[in-house]
């Protein structure tokens, strides 16, 4: 029996005799020219010394703006959006009416949308608050009041009857 590594070397020059050359000349292919790594460093350098290196600039001269210091602070900026979102969220979230709205309406024009409307609110609360006067309660005499109800008593339903009670 053969050695595996010559099973492998004689499958491999059967199936691909390319690759068979190639292991046999035991070369990966890639060359790297003589001398190259011990030139390289010496290369690079040169290529660096190559490279223009800035001009100092003096700062003492400039004069930064007062708002740069600002500027390059982060929490400014967080600071500025958490502004303008309550500023945002005011207006959004608490519409007023302004005076200029309620200056156009007439004291005539409110005094006929609450006649027009007066069953929407209730009335012991709009004397309260002086937007309704009371009017005068007609007294009656009770003599009057029996004697009127037994001349109409055939005439009233029940259910009127029982709210007079």
């Amino acid at each position: 029996m053969m050695e595996p590594s010559k099973d492998i070397q004689k499958e491999l020059a059967e199936t691909a005799p390319f690759l068979a050359r190639l292991s046999e000349s035991k070369k990966s292919g890639f060359q790297v020219p003589e001398h190259y790594f011990e030139q390289l460093s010496a290369g690079v350098l040169e290529q660096v010394a190559l490279i223009p290196k800035p001009q100092p600039v003096s700062h003492a001269t400039e004069k930064a703006p007062w708002y740069s210091t600002f500027l390059r602070l982060r929490w400014v900026g967080g600071l500025a959006a958490i502004l303008l979102g309550l500023v945002v969220s005011m207006y959004v979230f608490n519409p007023s009416t302004s005076d200029e709205q309620l200056i156009e309406i007439t004291a005539l024009e409110a005094t006929q949308y609450l006649n027009d409307h007066l069953d929407d609110f209730e009335t012991a609360l709009m004397v309260q608050e002086g937007l309704l006067v009371p009017t005068e309660t007609l007294e009656l005499d009770e003599r009057a009041v029996q004697q009127y109800l037994e001349q109409n008593i055939d005439d009233i339903d029940v259910a009127t009857l029982e709210s007079l009670l």
